[in-house]
């Protein structure tokens, strides 16, 4: 039978299908998880204590000749990492980058908009990303990232976009500066309030990577 996962800090959609064997359809697409796809508009930023409901897993007969080795490959597996690296609001185009995933190591230079997409195993946790000719590397935390329409997941995104904002999980004064300073940049009325549309322009502003003004 199936069961009632509680997420915990860092888990996904991705993490967990990795983790139960199972497609990160056959998860985010049950029945079950209808309430889950209402409240979350991305199946791999979820909010601690969210319910997902794992299914079952069910066994698949594949016909295969006899006596031949044969190679099969989960669909999903690995997942794709996609990060776009911006300064003063412009993509860095053509810069070289290194990453160490998990024991691996990949050198290349972002594309014309400041991409970079990597395939990562759906159980990666950290990235070292040394950018340039950078010693230190910066340290990516993946599936740390709290919803949009939470204190936590706006404060996030406005520190990932350059802005001053710590995370205290509180709409504190600090919060307010930074999202006055993001409603200027965006040509909207600086309030400070985390209001809908406020909180829609952020939310594409940092998870639609690739789309520039």
């Amino acid at each position: 039978m199936g069961k009632i996962h509680k997420v915990i800090k860092g888990e996904s959609v991705a993490s967990l299908a990795d983790d139960t064997g199972h497609f990160l359809g056959t998860i985010w697409y049950h029945p079950e998880n209808n309430k889950l796809r209402q409240l979350r508009d991305n199946m791999n930023i979820l909010a601690e204590d969210d319910n997902v409901y794992i299914p079952e897993l069910r066994l698949k007969a594949v016909p295969s000749a006899t006596g031949l080795r044969h190679r099969f490959r989960r669909c999903g597996v690995p997942a794709i990492y996609r990060l776009q690296l911006l300064l003063n609001g412009q993509p860095r185009k053509n810069l070289n980058y290194r990453m160490e995933v998990e024991g691996l190591v990949i050198e290349d230079s972002t594309d014309d908009n400041g991409i970079i997409e990597v395939f990562v195993p759906p159980s990666t946790r950290e990235i070292r990303l040394f950018v340039g000719s950078e010693e230190t590397p910066r340290i990516l935390e993946i599936g740390m990232l709290d919803p949009s329409d939470t204190i936590a997941g706006m404060q996030q995104r406005l520190r990932n976009l350059g802005y001053d904002c710590p995370e205290s999980g509180t709409l504190d004064e600090n919060t307010r500066t930074a999202l006055r300073s993001f409603q200027l940049n965006s040509e909207m009325i600086a309030t400070g309030d985390p209001d809908t549309a406020t909180l829609s322009t952020l939310r594409r502003a940092h998870d639609e990577i690739g789309e520039t003004k």
